[in-house]
Parts: structure tokens; sequence; C-alpha cells
């Protein structure tokens, strides 16, 4: 019966329960593990409780510039070794321990306990972070991981490291240098002229902005003058009774009052004058040259 309201105090209040239903379930406090942290990085206050839940939550929106980091002594309470959160994202040490000694859970707190032969340190098991066993019945603090690194990021089981977004997903559509989410970039390429990275307004986004047509075509009524990204304007319609040549407005030369043909210029060639012609005579064009009229003999 006793056992059985252990087990359930423990699952509720682990810390708590610990140390009076030890003796009933037959458990050494150095023996037991904490894989049931939330956060493998937890650390403890002098009561045995995961400091973490000290940390009064915050909006993770919150600007970092007006957290106000909490200090040792309120986070690491009784613990004399390993590192604690210190509620505005770092960490702070709550004490260090000698080449010969670890930093061991015993008791409710951390604390520093010279190693044991055939004892593991956290260095022989290779591991930096969360809490771990040292192969004599201890369970270790490892230490917090910073930065971007969190504990296992990297794949590896209490080992601080950051898994990179793969280069495909980060750069796909995209230009320049971006984060790869571990502290790092990932080189994303650059753009084909005339487009350039952000050049369309939009950030890390090959593209281009147009000249505005106005500018473009000041000056110029009747050409066809480039946009600034590989495209033309037309730059619209022109006075009446002109053509666009040569990329100019030119006003064709009329004809004659009399009969004939006039060179119009502007590109347009020839063109036949049906004007008037003397008496007993009729405005004919010109058999060889149709564009030519000419004045001929009624009979």
């Amino acid at each position: 019966m006793k056992a059985a309201v252990c087990r359930r105090l423990l699952a509720a209040l682990p810390l708590l329960a610990l140390g009076g239903c030890a003796a009933v379930l037959g458990l050494d406090e150095t023996s037991v593990t904490y894989e049931e942290r939330s956060d493998a990085t937890a650390s403890f206050d002098g009561g045995g409780q995961p400091i973490d839940a000290f940390v009064e939550d915050r909006d993770v929106a919150t600007d970092a510039a007006t957290c106000v980091p909490k200090s040792a002594a309120a986070v690491c309470g009784a613990n004399k070794c390993g590192n604690a959160p210190d509620g505005c994202g770092g960490t702070l040490s709550c004490g260090g321990c000698a080449t010969n000694e670890d930093c061991v859970f015993a008791n409710n707190i951390f604390a520093c306990k010279v190693r044991a032969p055939n004892c593991s340190s956290c260095t022989d098991l290779g591991k930096n972070c969360g809490s771990v066993p040292n192969n004599c019945g201890q369970n270790l603090d490892c230490g917090l991981c910073s930065g971007v690194n969190k504990c296992g990021g990297g794949g590896v089981a209490n080992v601080c490291g950051c898994t990179k977004t793969p280069q495909t997903t980060v750069c796909a559509g995209k230009c320049a240098a971006l984060p790869d989410g571990c502290g790092g970039t990932w080189d994303c390429g650059g753009c084909k002229a005339p487009s350039s990275c952000g050049g369309g307004g939009a950030a890390n986004i090959c593209g281009c902005t147009k000249i505005a047509q106005a500018t473009a075509c000041a000056g110029k009524p009747c050409q066809t003058v480039a946009d600034g990204c590989g495209g033309t304007f037309a730059c619209g319609a022109v006075t009446a009774g002109t053509v666009c040549f040569s990329g100019a407005e030119c006003r064709p030369n009329a004809c004659p009052a009399g009969c004939g043909f006039v060179d119009q210029g502007c590109g347009l060639g020839e063109k036949g004058c049906r004007g008037t012609c003397p008496k007993n005579y009729i405005c004919t064009p010109d058999p060889d040259f149709p564009t030519r009229n000419f004045c001929e003999p009624l009979f």
C-alpha cells in the first residue's frame, strides 16, 4: 500500500516525494535518473526542485533586451556545481569541480564528489550537457548548451549541437547569404543580369525595378527605349501630321499643287501627286514608275 502511494506521489511531485519514498521503494537517491524532466538541461535548487520551475514564463515575443537575468544565488540555491538558466536565455555557473571530481546529484542537490575508481566522468563519456549516469549508480550534471546549440541538437544524445536547415530549403527561390539555423550561412547564389538580389524590392529575391516610363521616354516621343530590366517602352504616338523616323518625329514632304510626284522623305519614299494639269491634259501615272504621275495630252 505504501509503495503504491509513493509511486503516485513520485509521479506528481517526484523530487518532493523522493526523500520519503526512497526507502519504501528500495531506491538509493544517487541512482535516480531524471529523464522525465522536460528539458534535459534543467538544474536543481537546494530543495530538489528543477530550477526551471522557478523561472516565470515569459512571452516568447518579449525583446531579450527587456529581460533582467536572475542572479546565481537565485537560480542555483544549494547546488554547489553545474549550471542553471538565468531566465533570459543565458546560463549561470553554480560552481566548478576539481579535475578529480564530478558534479553528482545526491541528497537532492548537485555537489562535487571525488570520482571513485572505475567511475566515468562527463569527459570520459564524451558528453557535455544534460544528466547522464556515470556507470557507478550516480547521475552527473554535464552542463548546459549555449547559443543555437541544443542538448542532442546535432543528433548525439547529451552532446551540444545544432542541425542545419537544409540548403535547398533555405535557398529555394532566394539569393545571397541566408542563415543556416546554426549560426552560419548558406550561399544562395546571385542573380542573372539585369536582375539583382533584392532589386525588385523583396529581400533575398532576384528582381529588377524598371525605370519610370515617363523618365525613359523624356525627349524621345516616338522611340522604343530600354526599361532598364531587359524590356522596352514604346514612347507613344507622334504629333499629328508627323511620322517616327530613326527615333525622331519627321514631317513628310507634301505634294505640289500640280500633277507629278514627291519624295516624301522620312523613309516613306515617293508619292504620286494627283494635282492639276494644263487644259487638254490629264494626270496619268508613269507606266514605268506608278508613283510618278505626269500630265498627258487627252488626244
